[in-house]
């Protein structure tokens, strides 16, 4: 029914789009002889190198990285285009990919093809990837999304696997947003719904992976009154089937707020939850003033957002300002956290949570800033950034406390410019496991970093000089790192050369007895060719010496070569007679 629904949309809209502006669109196809087309974009090519002795190799020897970004503009429709493609990795046994997209537009009509992402909102589909169809319409005052398509390939369950990663199902899903409002009032409604293919992989053995299914239904909107109060409002109901294999059931889960407007069939496994979040912002002058309440119930859960916390509760105040002729900026957000809602667990927690930054320029050459946080958050770690990993893997960790303080010195301004900086940064975290925090398994980490910043104009040289310092707990584990940077880099061929040399040592100790010696050497060029063209290559080599576990002393080189190409053109698709006859001359 829901696919049936999402196909008479995506054709009443196909129809209202033609139906639009036919006398411009009319216009334009009779003067087509004049029009252009425009590319822009650009390409580059990489091949990554390895080698490594005294250790099994942590890389492939050669790998090949494509990777293009291309807009076309035609007739009014901008078409924004991405493809990235990697060969296949033999020895982590990760398979190529191929990773493209792309989302034409035009007016306020913009379509999604390939590998893209959405966000309708927090608690529903939030900017997580999918392969498929979509589209987003915002004539005037009206909002209308939709998106189909895979939302995670199957991962099968490999035990010889190097990277240990869980297997998963083939998750597919769907998602509609219909919305109106402008910038004084607006609301949307949201319905979205996901899930997994039982057959796409072999039962798993050893992992508990559950092939599940879940839809979620959300309301999210905003009213402004009197011109400076701001209300905003964001809920959403979930309903997921742990288990879709089991048998459907309906004791206890009669009624629309089970079956999510008739959408949803809950089977024995099944799990509902709400979650809403609530805000009123007030701007004046001087200042920003903001309070919110937050809830989110034990089972709430959407397949259409990477992790967040549920059985929590969260009433904050938040204030900003600027003082002292705006040499001073003071953030302030804080408030009361509670979890266990439904007192299911023999452990409640209640604490005051806070998150404070300042931020302090006294003088044009000193700037001053510190910031506290143990408010609970994710960090994701998009595996698009290591190219030894399949493109949709994701790792995650979380950080329930922070301190950073930094500063920077502007010794020279002008002519020959230098500056020294220093940083501190404290971050107590635990890990995540199955989408579960495990609050046994937490960990410390010190980060300590002073550097000198040296450029000469003249001689286009540029020197930085550090000093670091890095520790890590975790339990009985005590890891320290003290390392010494020096790089130097110069440009050179009429500024179309750019070289740099790299320097670390370090020595890293693990419980005050057994350490090691790195010694690690990068260098780097990088080169402007004519006709908008570029080459660049790197080479590292870590050398690595002492005692820690016993591990024997290893050496590792890996590098890149890449070549690039940025272009855009204007090319007419058809030619006059004048310029046919000009073209046979």
């Amino acid at each position: 029914m829901k696919y049936s629904i999402l196909a008479s949309i995506f054709l009443c809209v196909g129809s209202s789009i033609w139906a639009q502006d036919v006398a411009q669109s009319y216009e334009q196809l009779r003067r087509i002889r004049a029009q252009t087309l425009g590319v822009t974009g650009g390409i580059s090519i990489t091949n990554n190198l390895y080698t490594s002795s005294g250790i099994s190799p942590r890389r492939d020897k050669f790998q090949w990285l494509i990777n293009m970004n291309t807009s076309f503009d035609f007739l009014g429709v901008n078409a924004p285009f991405a493809l990235n493609f990697s060969d296949g990795n033999q020895q982590f046994n990760l398979p190529a990919y191929t990773f493209m997209g792309i989302s034409p537009t035009y007016k306020w009509a913009t379509l999604h093809l390939g590998d893209r992402n959405l966000l309708f909102s927090r608690y529903t589909l939030s900017n997580i990837n999918f392969t498929g169809v979509g589209f987003e319409l915002k004539p005037k005052k009206w909002r209308v999304s939709a998106m189909m398509g895979r939302l995670r390939r199957a991962v099968a369950e490999d035990l010889n696997s190097r990277q240990m990663l869980d297997p998963g199902y083939q998750r597919k899903g769907w998602g509609l947003k219909l919305g109106y409002g402008d910038r004084d009032f607006s609301i949307d409604l949201i319905l979205f719904g996901a899930q997994d293919d039982p057959s796409s992989i072999p039962t798993p053995t050893v992992a508990d992976v559950l092939p599940a299914e879940n839809v979620v239904i959300g309301l999210k909107g905003t009213k402004t009154l009197m011109q400076k109060i701001l209300i905003d409002f964001d809920f959403a109901r979930s309903a997921l089937n742990q288990d879709r294999r089991l048998d459907e059931t309906t004791i206890g889960f009669s009624g629309v707020q089970h079956s999510i407007l008739g959408i949803f069939t809950p089977n024995e496994s099944a799990v509902f939850g709400n979650a809403a979040n609530i805000g009123v912002n007030y701007r004046a002058k001087l200042y920003n003033l903001r309070l919110g309440y937050e809830r989110i119930d034990r089972g709430f859960k959407t397949l259409g957002a990477l992790f967040f916390n549920s059985d929590i509760q969260n009433i904050t105040g938040q204030v900003s300002t600027q003082l002292f002729q705006n040499k001073v900026s003071l953030g302030f957000n804080g408030g009361i956290q509670r979890s266990n809602l439904d007192d299911e667990e023999r452990t409640s927690s209640d604490r005051v949570i806070a998150a404070i930054n300042l931020s302090y320029a006294p003088t044009e050459k000193l700037f001053l800033n510190t910031s506290y946080s143990n408010f609970e958050n994710t960090t994701k770690l998009r595996a698009q950034d290591d190219p030894l990993s399949p493109i949709d893997s994701i790792f995650l960790a979380q950080v329930t406390k922070s301190f950073n303080i930094s500063s920077t010195y502007l010794l020279r301004q002008e002519f020959n410019p230098a500056s020294v900086s220093f940083m501190f940064n404290t971050q107590s975290a635990n890990s995540i496991e199955n989408d579960e925090v495990l609050e046994d398994a937490k960990s410390n980490f010190y980060n300590a970093l002073a550097s000198y910043n040296q450029k000469w104009d003249l001689p286009k040289l540029n020197f930085t000089g550090s000093l670091g310092l890095n520790q890590s707990d975790f339990g009985e584990i005590k890891t320290r790192t003290l390392s010494t940077t020096a790089s130097l880099g110069k440009v050179i061929m009429e500024d179309r050369l750019d070289v740099s040399l790299r320097i670390t040592q370090s020595n890293v100790r693990m419980n005050q007895s057994a350490a090691d010696n790195v010694w690690a050497i990068g260098m780097n060029g990088a080169l402007q060719l004519p006709h908008n063209q570029g080459l660049s290559a790197s080479l590292n080599i870590l050398r690595r010496s002492g005692t820690i576990n016993d591990s024997p002393s290893f050496s590792e080189i890996y590098g890149d070569i890449r070549y690039t190409y940025r272009f855009a053109t204007q090319a007419r698709i058809f030619k006059t007679k004048p310029e046919i006859e000009a073209d046979e001359q």
